[in-house]
This record gives structure tokens, C-alpha cells and sequence, in this order.
């Protein structure tokens, strides 16, 4: 229910923006709101982080903590 609450809002966003008068015709550009949330995520992470996922976990170093 709520996921399709802010679909709603965001189809309706992005009406707004285009002018359109119908969301038929904004649902074919609704893929720019995605493409926009993308890059504004991507602009406000630094070029040189480092992604902590992207270290394997040794699983014998996990063993000598929880002991």
C-alpha cells in the first residue's frame, strides 16, 4: 500500500514538471525521476570512499571476537 502511494507521488511529480495533462503520457518519462534520484545520490558521494561491503570478512577473524 505504501509502496504504491509514492509511486503516485512520484508519477505525479513528474506530471507536474512535464505539464502534461494526462499520467499516461508521463508514465512513458517516468524513468528520468530514477535517473535523477541516481545521479543526485552519485554527485553527493565522495570520489574516494570506500564502499566497506566491498572487504571480504575473514571468517577466523570473526571466531576470535566472539570469543
Amino acid at each position: 500500500m505504501l509502496a504504491s502511494i509514492c509511486h503516485r507521488k512520484r508519477v505525479d511529480w513528474v506530471c507536474r514538471r512535464m505539464g502534461h495533462r494526462s499520467i499516461t503520457a508521463t508514465m512513458v518519462y517516468l524513468h528520468t525521476l530514477a535517473e535523477l534520484e541516481m545521479e543526485t545520490r552519485m554527485a553527493l558521494v565522495p570520489d574516494d570512499w570506500h564502499d566497506p561491503r566491498a572487504t571480504p570478512i575473514n571468517a577466523s577473524d570473526d571466531m576470535d571476537t566472539i570469543a
